[in-house]
């Protein structure tokens, strides 16, 4: 009896993981639009988007995924060499993707279980006042609530990378570390204005 009682007092409320997502997107959301909405160079606002990524997405898991089955062979260095690569491609990439949908108007709207994880759904108004819809995928496998992947209108960044990522790697000949030397230079630009 004293077990289960203990049981019950330690166990959170089911309710408290989705409201745990919704709170972390929240959050993810208030820094997005701090560090674009702001005056800074291009190069300030994508090492805050890098910054961003490290401290609220599974990093880890998603680079292991966006790489696929190489991923099972390389070495933990290369592991890690890769997955620095890839946050700083991913964050080249996509801030002018982020400034176009959170430099506008973004409000969360509800976060539910999805299979063994969380969705949490956000709304974006553009310039030209179109709704976007927007699901950020949330895991809690590692204790704390972690992004894992983002969807815009229903397209997948996560599936879109994977598809990148590995045509990126035939290119390079099945080379990780040629892959991660191109990865560090894609979507570099000529100015840091």
């Amino acid at each position: 009896m004293a077990c289960g009682a203990a049981a019950i007092v330690v166990a959170p409320p089911a309710a408290a993981e989705p409201e745990a997502a919704k709170v972390l997107i929240e959050r993810v959301v208030g820094e997005i639009n701090a560090a674009l909405g702001s005056n800074r160079s291009r190069d300030t606002k994508v090492g805050e988007v890098e910054r961003i990524l490290d401290t609220y997405s599974d990093l880890a898991t998603i680079s292991r995924s966006a790489l696929g089955p190489p991923a099972r062979s390389a070495t933990s260095g290369q592991l890690v060499a890769f997955r620095n690569a890839f946050r700083g491609y991913l964050a080249r990439k996509y801030t002018p993707r982020f400034e176009e949908f959170f430099g506008s108007s973004v409000s969360v709207v509800a976060a539910r279980p999805w299979k063994s994880h969380f969705q949490v759904q956000a709304v974006a108004r553009i310039n030209d006042g179109q709704a976007i819809d927007v699901i950020f995928m949330v895991s809690t496998r590692s204790g704390d609530p972690l992004i894992f992947d983002i969807l815009f209108s229903g397209i997948s960044v996560l599936k879109t990378e994977a598809l990148e990522v590995r045509g990126l790697l035939e290119r390079a000949r099945g080379d990780l570390e040629r892959l991660t030397a191109n990865l560090r230079s894609l979507h570099r630009s000529s100015s840091s204005g």
